[in-house]
């Protein structure tokens, strides 16, 4: 970890000769081992490169650059401040990707998330880090990437429904065509699949994906979503 951390530190991708062939990515992340993985697997990676990976989100947080096109991060960090995170990132250089990977699949971290300004969410039990190296790639091409777990979650905060959370009806700014491809990714359906049912482009269902994310963040302050008892 010290060497990853070492190279940030030193601003070689400040002042250093940058190569402009691959996207950078950050790790943020404490569980030592699958950050280990990703960071093997990034740096083998032949459109990417690691800028930098930390255990904290206290030490990434002093690192914070432009330099950094997509931040990975945990959102169950120990040390806590992940939510800030990616807030403070999103305001140093809104450009910039962020993809939630975490073992946290509770409809308020999800939420808390999204508001925060994600272009992705996905569960460590179903992603690989070839599959996380394969959702950056995606993102960066202008996806978004929403497993079935987290567009149920998402379909209920949008949706009136007794049991979850929601947004004020005033606030419901998902179309009927979201809701729907939402619906598809909720019961596992690929994209290529959905495309196929619903009569549209990949490139279209891709677009829905991340205006879902997009509408979500500006949907309402988190305040103002309701615990539906």
């Amino acid at each position: 970890m010290q060497c990853f951390q070492h190279v940030l530190r030193g601003s070689v991708l400040l002042r250093g000769k940058v190569d402009h062939s691959k996207s950078y990515v950050l790790i943020v992340d404490d569980d030592e081992f699958f950050r280990s993985s990703l960071e093997e697997t990034i740096s083998r990676h032949s459109q990417l490169m690691l800028s930098g990976s930390f255990s904290s989100c206290r030490e990434a947080k002093k690192h914070l650059s432009p330099a950094h096109q997509v931040m990975l991060i945990d959102i169950g960090m120990r040390d806590g401040g992940a939510a800030d995170l990616i807030h403070h990132l999103k305001k140093v250089s809104p450009q910039s990707e962020v993809i939630v990977i975490t073992s946290i699949d509770d409809k308020h971290s999800i939420i808390e998330a999204v508001r925060a300004g994600i272009t992705g969410y996905l569960l460590k039990k179903d992603a690989t880090p070839a599959h996380i190296a394969a959702c950056v790639i995606e993102t960066l091409e202008g996806g978004a990437v929403i497993s079935p777990v987290i567009a149920r979650r998402i379909l209920y905060a949008f949706i009136p429904h007794e049991k979850y959370l929601k947004c004020t009806p005033q606030n419901n700014l998902l179309t009927s065509r979201e809701q729907e491809i939402l619906g598809f990714v909720a019961r596992g359906y690929s994209r290529e699949e959905i495309a196929s049912i619903a009569g549209i482009s990949v490139h279209t269902v891709v677009a829905h994906s991340r205006n879902i994310y997009k509408k979500l963040h500006h949907c309402c302050p988190v305040k103002d979503f309701a615990v539906i008892k």
